[in-house]
Formats: C-alpha cells, sequence, structure tokens
C-alpha cells in the first residue's frame, strides 16, 4: 500500500484521519504535529532574521537555528508517512501470528521499529525545545506567541509520543528491554516536559505584562 499523505493536500489527509481506515492514525498525527512545531522555529527564525528588532549577535545565534530546524523539519515530513507503513508491516505479521506462533519474534521486530521512530521523535521534541528557548531571547520579539505555540504543540506531542511508544511495549515480551525504554522514555519527557512549560510561563506572562503596560 502507498501512503502519500506529502504529496495531497492538508484536506486530504485530515479527510483520511477521520475514515475507518488504520492509516493514518494517531502515530502519523502526533509526528505531523512535532512537524509543525519545527516549522514554527523556522517561520520565527525567519522573521528574525534582517529584523531591526533583534541585534547581530542573536541574529548569528537564530541563524544557526534556522538552518538546522529547517533540516529538521525535512527530516520529520518523511516520519508522518513512514509511520504507518511500519504499521501496515505490524499488522500484516500479526495476521500470521495469529495463525502460526513462529511469527512473535518477527512481529516483536516490527514492534521494536516502531518504538525506534517514536523514540526519534521524542528526541526531536527535546532539541526543538532548545531552540525554543533561546528564540525567547533572541528570536523576533513580535512572533514570541508562535514560539509559545511551538511549545505547546510538543507537550502534546511528547505525550501523544509516550502512548505511541507504551502501546507497541505492551505486546513486547522482553521485559528488561521494556523496562529499559520505559526509562528512557521518562528522562526524555520529563526535562522537555520542564523546559517547554517555562517557555510558556514566561511568555504568557511577558504578554499579559505588556497588555497590562498598554
Amino acid at each position: 500500500m502507498e501512503f502519500n499523505y506529502l504529496k495531497e493536500s492538508l484536506k486530504d489527509y485530515i479527510d483520511r484521519l477521520s475514515e475507518k481506515t488504520p492509516c493514518p492514525g494517531g502515530g502519523s498525527a502526533s509526528i505531523l504535529s512535532v512537524a509543525i512545531a519545527s516549522s514554527l522555529v523556522c517561520m520565527v527564525a525567519n522573521y528574525t532574521l534582517g529584523s531591526k528588532l533583534v541585534k547581530e549577535e542573536s541574529q548569528n545565534i537564530v541563524k544557526n537555528i534556522l538552518k538546522d530546524a529547517a533540516e529538521l523539519k525535512e527530516t520529520l515530513s518523511p516520519l508522518i508517512e513512514k509511520d504507518s507503513y511500519i504499521y501496515e508491516k505490524i499488522r500484516s505479521v500479526y495476521k500470521s501470528v495469529l495463525k502460526e506462533s513462529s511469527y512473535i519474534q518477527q512481529y516483536e521486530e516490527r514492534l521494536k521499529e516502531s518504538i525506534d521512530l517514536h523514540f526519534e521523535i521524542l528526541n526531536n521534541c527535546f532539541i526543538i525545545t532548545e531552540w525554543n528557548q533561546l528564540l525567547v531571547i533572541h528570536g523576533n520579539p513580535n512572533l514570541i506567541s508562535d514560539v509559545a505555540v511551538s511549545s505547546s504543540l510538543i507537550l502534546g506531542g511528547i505525550k501523544a509520543t509516550k502512548i505511541n511508544i507504551l502501546i507497541n511495549l505492551k505486546e513486547v515480551r522482553n521485559r528488561e528491554y521494556v523496562n529499559n525504554c520505559v526509562k528512557k522514555m521518562e528522562e526524555i519527557i520529563l526535562k522537555t516536559q520542564e523546559k517547554a512549560e517555562e517557555i510558556i510561563e514566561k511568555i504568557e506572562t511577558k504578554i499579559k505584562g505588556d497588555s497590562d503596560g498598554r
């Protein structure tokens, strides 16, 4: 089966997501939200470069962020489709498991492939959050709300990615592997969540302060 979400319109993707079909599903949708968070980083950076409101030193910092964020955006986008391809492989092998238990090892390998994919997303959530931290200080101040929106998408993204990892771990028999994954997952989520919430709180305080001063 072919998945060409990136060649279709946004409306087509949303319509597909709402239908009684397995793909795209929650995995693909959660990756899309993280890709959008990365795209917002790019937008803020683009509005920062050349802005008279931003010092040259800050622009140099943001220039590097833009380069890395643009590369990440190109990396994340295909994963919106890759999640569906992996899920189709999981479904296919699972049907074989129901008929013959010898397929269990192959089934678990496909599950681990999905787990690895979502750990990649989780790690990138942390990277995006670090960029947003810098944009609060060095970005165009007129786009500070977009930094908060990016951080909010990351908060939702890490929670969604956690679910995507856990639902796959549920079927893996190796308890040591499962426990190690859960530990690593919680560590990444904790440090990302703390940073993202701090960013949002700072921006909310600034926005409220600016409103009170009018």
